[in-house]
């Protein structure tokens, strides 16, 4: 059934799918945005999408600021993300594109790190790996703005090993975060990011009271990062002349994972 009371970003309608097909998939009872060239493959019954085509149309929909109710699409993404994670958790992913490259892991606080944030919340954060590429771990599943700025930053380095002008790609985030974008970003309701030179929520050694809680927050499994970014990369749309994607590559780490 097509919600036709709620629609508010033009390209997107809202389905309701059947109950059967949401138990069989394991999924929460909303209304779920589907692009319009989409509906017409739904309507002459091409059978139910895959979970990795309703969880890049989630996140398509999701990123844009009029979505106010974006966080009621997150038990879905969890659902999702987490049905096409593998079923041992490892403890690190590299998620590696052809023009980028990201390690998926945990994060030390109290260091720099960049906050990826929405509404006041924060919905990953960022840290300089030992090799200068970006080191992130999300206490939520993203949407595809704040995925598409993550994979942005982490663009391979030129043959010096800079990026864009700066020592590294840490450096390049980092350096973005202090832009005039982040503030307009933030009054329109999308994703921004914050540069924390102290550590998470940290003020010359004192926490702010504001976001002071977020250190205590428990992120995602790395896997559920890397899933994210994964079916962001091979969904988003295609800039004019950009040849298709090939799929990213997720290198497993587990040498931290208990032996059996």
């Amino acid at each position: 059934m097509i919600d036709t009371e709620n629609i508010n970003v033009d390209g997107f309608i809202l389905i309701h799918f059947k109950a059967e097909a949401l138990a069989a998939h394991e999924l929460p009872n909303v209304a779920y945005p589907m692009p319009t060239e989409v509906l017409a493959q739904q309507l002459t019954g091409s059978g139910m999408l895959k979970n990795k085509q309703i969880l890049a149309y989630i996140q398509q929909y999701t990123a844009h600021g009029e979505v106010k109710n974006w966080q009621d699409y997150l038990p879905a993404m969890h659902a999702l993300t987490k049905s096409m994670s593998p079923p041992v958790e490892p403890y690190e992913v590299q998620v590696i594109a052809d023009r980028w490259s990201i390690v998926c892991g945990e994060v030390d606080l109290d260091g720099p790190v960049v906050a990826y944030c929405r509404n006041d919340e924060i919905l990953a954060v960022a840290c300089r790996n030992e090799d200068g590429r970006l080191r992130i771990m999300s206490y939520q599943p993203l949407d595809e703005r704040t995925l598409l700025r993550m994979m942005e930053s982490a663009r391979n380095p030129h043959e010096d090993g800079t990026v864009c002008q700066r020592e590294d790609n840490w450096e390049y985030l980092a350096d973005g975060a202090c832009g005039n974008g982040q503030m307009y970003a933030m009054m329109d309701g999308t994703s921004y990011f914050v540069l924390w030179r102290d550590g998470l929520a940290m003020h010359n050694g004192k926490p702010d009271p504001d976001y002071a809680q977020h250190r205590e927050a428990t992120p995602l499994p790395p896997s559920s990062l890397a899933t994210s970014l994964a079916v962001c990369h091979e969904y988003a749309p295609l800039e004019d002349g950009e040849p298709p994607r090939r799929p990213v590559i997720l290198h497993i780490e587990d040498q931290h994972l208990p032996s059996e």
